[in-house]
């Protein structure tokens, strides 16, 4: 009867103990996937936390998911389908076969019947560009050899975050990304990037909507790296929640 990323969101406030607080908290939940009530599949989640209630604010733009679980299993169609409008500028194609190509180019002219906002398949699709993870042999691979990646890279500036009517237009940050690869950027500097980008949108989300109290849920935030930025970004104004 709870929705799966509310579910998240209660839950990180339960276990610091401000399911009851009177202050309004902004709720970050980034996961693969969960079924949401607008029966497309949720995973880059924003709500807003007040009176025990909580209200979803925004969430990263949706994209299409044309093969189920399927998506979760190999990072490359997360890349083929974020890709799918300017694929000419990306390598993509070089991850399937000439049989494969044939169906998917084709498939990818259809319209699909759910779309997805999931961050953790943002994750597999920036693997999939760099070329580090084309096939998730485990959950979560190809997100834990981004964070490794990124955890030795260097960077003086980061992604622009862009809007698309209410959303984050996810379609920016790739074309971004994308821009970068043929740039011959260094595929750890593109990965702390994408990493400093997502901290970012975390202080602008809360910046957005006023809120002086974040937490953050979800299997994104097992990444250490990306907490850690969070937390350098917020801690001096905000006060931020994580599971313990």
């Amino acid at each position: 009867k709870v929705q799966h990323h509310k579910a998240h969101a209660y839950a990180v406030l339960a276990e610091n103990e401000k399911l009851q607080t009177a202050s309004p908290t902004l709720c970050v939940v980034w996961d693969g996937t969960g079924y949401g009530e607008d029966n497309q599949s949720w995973g880059g989640e924003f709500f807003f936390y007040k009176d025990q209630q909580l209200e979803r604010l925004t969430h990263f733009g949706y994209f299409p998911v044309w093969q189920g679980d399927l998506m979760a299993r190999q990072p490359r169609l997360s890349a083929l389908f974020l890709c799918k409008d300017f694929l000419q500028e990306t390598n993509v194609k070089n991850y399937f076969n000439e049989k494969e190509w044939l169906y998917y180019s084709k498939l990818i002219q259809s319209k699909p019947t759910l779309y997805t906002s999931s961050v953790g398949r943002l994750f597999d699709g920036v693997a999939a560009l760099l070329e580090i993870c084309e096939y998730n042999s485990f959950e979560g691979e190809a997100s834990l050899l981004l964070e490794t990646l990124a955890a030795y890279g260097h960077c003086a500036d980061t992604y622009k975050i862009t809007w698309h009517e209410d959303d984050l237009d996810v379609m920016s940050l790739m074309k971004q990304i994308i821009f970068d690869i043929n740039k011959g950027i260094s595929k750890n500097e593109i990965a702390l990037k994408f990493h400093v980008y997502l901290a970012d949108v975390v202080l602008e989300v809360a910046k957005k909507f006023n809120v002086q109290r974040v937490a953050l849920s979800g299997g994104v935030f097992q990444n250490a790296l990306l907490v850690d930025l969070v937390s350098k970004k917020l801690q001096e104004h905000y006060e931020i929640y994580f599971h313990q």
